[in-house]
């Protein structure tokens, strides 16, 4: 951001923006209602303060949500005119210069007690998942993370607004970037959320705890189940059957629970039908695959124990391939001088490194035969590998939710694979959220000594 001067005695900033008053104030910024002089027209400041950010993760978030409303193009969403910097109380602040959506927000609306008819709420729900269905769908997806009464607006001409992305995070940031913070409003986040892994889901968790407080005029802490764990739709709740089902399943305590995508969920509320687990389609990224052979599978309950075996032992490693790793070669040991080495790194290690090795070759054995047996295969796309390791991070859909996974492939198989390139991996839908890596290489076959 281009630093520019301005004479805060006289309110104006960056020699364009006149400050009327504050309008609000975050946990980490203030937004300020400002004319622009320029282009004559009313403009919402918001500005950060080095002086009063509480740590470096203020800064992180401020420069994530000019930069994630500057890509923006949607009427459901502010647009951004300008970003900056300038002296401000002080010290010189970072300012993003945006639309001013004037109107009434969710939050007024309930604080004044007053009701919508069940056919507006439903429209509004239908634009706000709109809105979403737009964040959730952008590449990579946007998450808003804090979606409540506040920061929802009716304009002037009906329309709402999503505002305030102080919390918008890229859902492919990694766990070490943003994975320790959470953000959020409580009584609106899902426990996932809670848990730092904010995904579309959670989002639409947060929306159906709005319109659940904007309906019923109470916050959705007064709706919490005797457990405390789950959100309950009380079957009083105006805006009949159709509403009262869509709120109910965007705001199931598993994310898997609710609808797959906000696209889902709108068509739901506007069609009075909702897609049942089994109608659900997986959508296969796209991409350039990994080399090798691309698998198929029945159903589990198909899958008989000849077939189970044939693919474990295709993939199973043996203790003497990852002695083999372990000294550094690949493939048969083919000379005396290879055999040689193995022998004396066992001999050194008085038994210990084979036993080991064994214990490994096993646990990937009974891991692989378990997931073979009962899970679903998805396809995902590589984050990260390490060539050297076989480590490979990845990501895929589990029913409208991005899972991570993480797991090690062999040496014959890593160097073949980079970041972007999909594999297939096996997982258990509503499970742990765990998962195995299955795609082999090119010309990786039945491993032997």
């Amino acid at each position: 951001m281009a630093s520019r001067q301005a004479d805060t005695s006289a309110t104006l900033i960056a020699d364009r923006y006149e400050v009327v008053r504050p309008i609000g104030r975050g946990s980490f910024a203030q937004t300020l209602l400002a004319v622009d002089r320029h282009d004559r027209r009313h403009v919402a400041l918001k500005v950060l303060n080095p002086r009063r950010a509480a740590d470096w993760k203020s800064f992180d978030l401020f420069d994530r949500e000019a930069a994630v409303l500057r890509g923006l193009d949607h009427p459901g969403i502010p647009k951004v005119f300008d970003i900056f910097r300038a002296p401000w109380d002080g010290s010189d602040a970072g300012f993003i210069a945006m639309e001013y959506v004037e109107g009434e927000s969710f939050a007024e609306h309930i604080a004044a007690q007053r009701t919508l008819p069940p056919e507006r709420v439903t429209e509004l729900l239908a634009e706000m998942l709109g809105v979403l269905e737009y964040l959730h769908t952008r590449v990579p997806p946007i998450l808003h993370r804090d979606i409540k009464p506040a920061h929802i607006i009716i304009r002037q001409t009906g329309a709402p607004a999503l505002v305030d992305f102080g919390a918008v995070r890229n859902i492919l940031l990694g766990v070490d970037e943003d994975g320790s913070t959470i953000v959020g409003t409580y009584g609106y986040m899902p426990f996932e959320q809670l848990m730092g892994r904010a995904t579309p889901a959670s989002d639409l968790y947060a929306l159906g705890a709005t319109f659940l407080h904007l309906v019923a005029g109470r916050p959705p802490s007064h709706f919490f189940a005797d457990d405390g764990g789950r959100l309950v739709v009380p079957e009083s709740l105006p805006g009949g059957r159709v509403f009262r089902a869509v709120i109910a399943r965007m705001l199931r305590a598993a994310p898997v629970d609710r609808f797959a995508s906000a696209r889902e969920a709108r068509d739901a509320l506007l069609t009075g039908r909702a897609p049942s687990q089994r109608e659900r389609r997986h959508v296969e990224p796209a991409g350039e695959r990994v080399p090798g052979r691309w698998l198929e599978l029945p159903p589990p309950a198909l899958r008989g124990p000849g077939l189970i075996e044939e693919l474990v032992v295709e993939r199973a490693p043996r203790a003497g391939q990852l002695m083999r790793e372990l000294v550094g070669g690949r493939g048969s040991l083919t000379t005396l001088g290879e055999r040689l080495k193995l022998g004396v790194v066992a001999l050194a290690s008085a038994g210990v490194v084979p036993a080991v090795e064994w214990m490994l070759a096993y646990g990937r054995r009974q891991q692989l035969l378990y997931y073979f047996a009962n899970g679903t295969l998805a396809t995902a796309r590589i984050e990260q590998v390490d060539h050297e390791s076989g480590m490979v991070s990845y990501a895929f859909e589990d029913d409208g939710v991005v899972r991570k996974g993480l797991d090690t492939v062999g040496p014959a198989t890593a160097p073949e694979w980079d970041a972007g390139m999909l594999i297939q991996v096996l997982y258990i839908p509503g499970g742990d959220g765990l998962s195995i890596a299955v795609s082999l290489s090119g010309d990786q076959g039945t491993n032997t000594l």
